[in-house]
């Protein structure tokens, strides 16, 4: 996923193309431009600093969106305030995330393994047991997957896969601030933070992508409030 993410950063020009004409390594870059924004570098911390207490998946994956939020947002506000251009700090997030992923494997004493076989065995149990545990919670999985199906319906159906409304207001503070002019942002407004721009700057350069492309490929994460909402119902 990392050299996906290295490779894929600035290689496109223009702000949008339509999604018929988007390839298949470019839908890989997106993945793991997402990944390392949203989810993986937050997972990896949230592991080594969790040693005593046996969180809950749930509670873990949010935790990990959150964290990987603080990282990407926090990179790319301080980059730009330094007036500098997201693509000049690609190495920046590359090296923290090699970083984090490093302290993760000592933590998880990977270096003082022989190998990293999983038998057939334990696969097919492990299938068998998400299947099991599927069925036992159909009705959380009927009513998950049809908000899923309505955050695709609303976010890509009816808006035809691109942006809309405040969205290219965001898009356009975005672009300020990859392109190196943090500091025009006070004058488009002075009562919404940077750090949201800074945010969506840093992981349109690492996805690489046309950036209403990559705007647009982030309305999944909408589902997220819905599961957060699930996990504090249930506790």
């Amino acid at each position: 996923l990392l050299v996906l993410v290295n490779s894929s950063t600035s290689t496109t020009s223009g702000i949008f193309i339509d999604w018929d004409k988007i390839t298949p390594l470019q839908g890989l870059n997106l993945a793991a431009a997402i990944a390392f924004s949203f989810f993986l570098p937050g997972y990896a911390l949230v592991t080594i600093l969790n040693k005593k207490y046996k969180l809950r998946f749930l509670l873990k994956l949010l935790l990990a969106y959150l964290f990987s939020i603080l990282i990407t947002g926090f990179g790319g506000y301080v980059n730009g305030s330094f007036g500098y251009s997201m693509s000049n700090t690609t190495m920046y997030f590359i090296g923290s995330y090699i970083l984090i992923f490093l302290f993760y494997l000592q933590q998880n004493n990977a270096f003082h393994r022989d190998s990293y076989h999983i038998s057939a065995y334990l696969l097919n149990q492990s299938i068998s047991k998400i299947g099991r545990r599927l069925l036992d919670n159909y009705s959380l999985v009927i009513v998950f997957s049809s908000l899923f199906a309505l955050v695709i319906f609303y976010t890509y159906y009816l808006d035809d896969g691109k942006i809309v409304v405040d969205e290219w207001y965001h898009h356009g503070r975005a672009l300020l601030v990859g392109s190196g002019l943090f500091k025009d942002l006070g004058a488009t407004d002075l009562y919404i933070p940077p750090f949201f721009p800074s945010l969506l700057a840093a992981f349109f350069n690492l996805s690489g992508s046309p950036s209403v492309n990559a705007y647009v490929s982030i309305s999944i994460l909408n589902i997220v409030p819905v599961v957060a909402f699930y996990y504090f119902f249930i506790n």
